[in-house]
C-alpha cells in the first residue's frame, strides 16, 4: 500500500527535497499538482511517471489528506503521448478539452456526405456556482465528473462529450439527419435532471441545465464557429432562465454584437458617472392616498437612443458582472438624494433601492452601506434594500449575519416579486425583512376570480402572520386597489397613483405631507 508514505518515497529519489516541497505547497495552495517525475528502474534506465496530486479538504478547509494517481512509467514515445494526452485531455474529468472538441468536430464536419449534418450542443449547469460555494469545491469537482459521466452513459460516447471549462460541456452529434435527431439529444440530456447526484459528504443534489444547440452547415462551416454559434444560443438560453434550450439563428449574432457595444457603452457611464439616473416612484397609503415610501428606479440616457429603461440594459449589465457597479451608483445616488431633500427641510420617506444577488456575494456591500450612512448622516428607515425572492440567498450564518449588521445600520430588506421565485417558503422566518412586496403578476390578476385572487390573499394573511409590512406593485386600476385593500394591503405602488418621477417632482409631494408628521 502507499497509503501514508512521503511523495519522494514513491521513486528513487530523482529529484531533490524541494522539488517535492514545491509539489506539496502548489497542491495545498491550488488545490491539485499535474506533472512528470522521473524514476529509476531496478536496471539504471530513468523512465517518467504522469502523476495528479489532488487535496482533499476538511470542513474547515483544512488539508486532510492527498490522493495521488499515478499513470505508468513512460519513455520515447509513451511519454511524448502522455503529453499529448495532457494536452487533449481535461484532468478533472478525463474528457476531451475544447482543443480535442475542436478538432472531433471538424473531423465530423469533413467527413459528413450531404446532405448529412453535424449538430453541437453546448450545455451549462444551472447555479453551479452557489453549489460550489456552499458545498465546497471538493464536491464541486465531484458533482462535475459525475455530470460528465452520466452524459456519456446516456448514450451519447465518450468520444462524442467535452467538457470545455468550468461548468460548460459540450456534446458532438456527428451524424444528424435533421434537426429532430438533435431534439432527441436533447430529451435525452434533459433527462438526466430527474436523477439526483449523491455525493459523498451525503448531499442529494438535482441540477438543472441550459443548453445551446448549432447544426452545420445552417449555422456554420468550420468547427470554431459552429461551436461559437452554440455558445451563443446558450446565452441566449441563460437569458431565458433556468432549465431553458436555444436553436441558434443567424440574428442572434447580431444581437450579440449589439449586447457587446451595449455593455462596452455602460461600462463608460458608470466610470464616467453620465448618463445614468434614478427616478423615484411614489408608494402610497390607498385608504389615506399619502405619501409613504419611494422606490428608486434607474434610468441610462444613451447617447444615440435616448432614455432607456432598465429592461433594455439591465439584463446585458447583470451578463457582465456589471450589476455591482450599478447597485454601487443607485445606492449612492439614493443617499445623496436624501441628504439633499433633508437639507431643505423635508421629510424623508423611506427610499427603496434594487440590490442584486451578485452584490451581495461580491462581498463588500455592508462597507459601502457603512461608508453612506457616515457621509450622508442616514438615519434607520431611510433607505431599504429590495432583493427578488428567486435571488434570495440560503440562509447559511455568513448571510444572516451579514443581514443582522445591515439590519443594525437601521436599513431594512424587502422581498421583491414575492411569489414569483422559488426559494424556500422555511426561509422567510429565518431573515429579518421587513416588507414583502406581491409582485404585478398577481396584481394584474385579481380582477377576476381565480388564482391570482387566492395566491394574494394568501400572501396578505402571511405577511400579517409572520408580521412583515406589505406593498403591492403594478396597481394599474380601481378594481384593482379596492380589492387589495379589502385583502388588507392598503400600501400600493403603479400607474394608478403615479409613474417614476424625476427628484424634482417627488419634492412638491414631500413639501404636500402633514407638518405634524416631520420628526422633533
Amino acid at each position: 500500500t502507499l497509503a501514508g508514505k512521503q511523495l519522494q518515497s514513491l521513486h528513487r529519489a530523482q529529484h531533490p527535497p524541494a522539488f517535492y516541497r514545491n509539489i506539496l505547497v502548489s497542491s495545498c495552495r491550488t488545490g491539485s499538482w499535474v506533472g512528470e517525475i522521473d524514476h529509476r528502474l531496478a536496471s539504471g534506465d530513468v523512465v517518467a511517471h504522469l502523476v495528479r496530486v489532488t487535496t482533499i479538504r476538511r470542513e474547515d478547509e483544512s488539508v486532510r489528506y492527498l490522493v495521488i494517481m499515478l499513470q505508468g512509467a513512460t519513455s520515447g514515445r509513451q511519454l511524448s503521448l502522455s503529453t499529448e494526452w495532457l494536452a487533449n485531455r481535461d484532468v478533472l474529468t478525463g474528457l476531451p478539452n475544447r482543443n480535442l472538441a475542436i478538432q472531433r468536430i471538424e473531423t465530423a464536419i469533413t467527413t459528413a456526405d450531404a446532405p448529412k449534418q453535424v449538430g453541437v450542443v453546448v450545455i451549462n449547469i444551472d447555479d453551479f456556482k452557489p453549489i460550489n460555494d456552499s458545498l465546497g469545491h471538493v464536491y464541486g469537482d465531484e458533482l462535475l465528473k459525475a455530470f460528465g459521466l452520466r452524459l456519456i452513459r446516456c448514450g451519447l460516447g465518450s468520444e462524442n462529450v467535452a467538457r470545455l471549462g468550468g461548468d460548460e460541456f459540450c456534446v458532438l452529434i456527428p451524424h444528424l439527419t435533421s434537426q429532430d435527431d438533435a431534439l432527441q439529444v436533447v430529451t435525452r440530456i434533459r433527462q438526466l435532471e430527474q436523477q439526483s447526484y449523491d455525493l459523498d459528504a451525503g448531499f442529494e443534489v438535482y441540477v438543472s441545465v441550459c443548453m445551446g444547440v448549432a447544426i452545420y452547415p445552417q449555422h456554420g462551416d468550420s468547427a470554431l464557429q459552429l461551436l461559437n454559434n452554440a455558445d451563443t444560443a446558450l446565452h441566449e438560453a441563460k437569458r431565458a432562465g433556468r432549465d431553458s434550450v436555444c436553436y441558434y439563428h443567424n440574428d442572434m449574432t447580431l444581437a450579440a454584437a449589439s449586447r457587446l457595444e451595449l455593455i462596452s457603452q455602460l461600462r463608460v457611464a458608470l466610470q464616467n458617472g453620465s448618463g445614468l439616473r434614478l427616478f423615484y416612484q411614489p408608494q402610497v397609503d390607498a385608504i389615506t392616498g399619502q405619501l409613504v415610501g419611494l422606490e428608486a428606479l434607474i434610468r441610462w440616457q444613451h447617447p444615440a437612443d435616448g432614455l432607456l429603461l432598465p429592461d433594455r440594459f439591465l439584463g446585458s449589465a447583470h451578463d457582465a458582472g456589471l450589476m455591482p457597479d450599478i447597485d454601487r451608483f443607485a445606492l449612492q445616488q439614493t443617499a445623496r438624494q436624501i441628504f439633499h431633500w433633508r437639507s431643505k427641510g423635508l421629510l424623508v420617506v423611506p427610499v427603496a433601492v434594487n440590490i442584486s444577488q451578485q452584490s451581495f456575494v461580491a462581498g463588500n456591500l455592508l462597507e459601502q452601506l457603512q461608508s453612506l450612512v457616515g457621509l450622508f448622516g442616514l438615519q434607520p428607515g431611510d433607505i431599504e434594500l429590495e432583493l427578488t425572492e428567486g435571488a434570495l440567498l440560503e440562509p447559511t450564518p455568513q448571510v444572516l449575519t451579514l443581514i443582522s449588521a445591515i439590519n443594525d445600520l437601521g436599513i431594512g430588506l424587502v422581498i421583491d416579486d414575492f411569489g414569483t421565485g422559488y426559494s424556500s417558503l422555511g426561509y422567510l422566518h429565518r431573515f429579518p425583512l421587513q416588507k414583502l412586496k406581491i409582485d404585478r403578476s398577481f396584481v394584474s390578476g385579481v380582477e377576476d376570480a381565480g388564482d391570482s385572487q387566492v395566491i394574494t390573499r394568501t400572501i396578505v394573511k402571511m405577511a400579517q402572520e409572520l408580521g412583515f409590512g406589505l406593498v403591492a406593485e403594478g396597481v394599474e386600476n380601481a378594481r384593482q386597489a379596492d380589492f387589495l385593500s379589502r385583502s388588507g394591503c392598503v400600501v400600493h405602488q403603479g400607474f394608478w397613483y403615479d409613474q417614476a418621477l424625476e427628484p424634482e417632482s417627488v419634492e412638491g409631494m414631500l413639501q404636500a405631507l402633514p407638518s405634524e408628521s416631520l420628526p422633533e
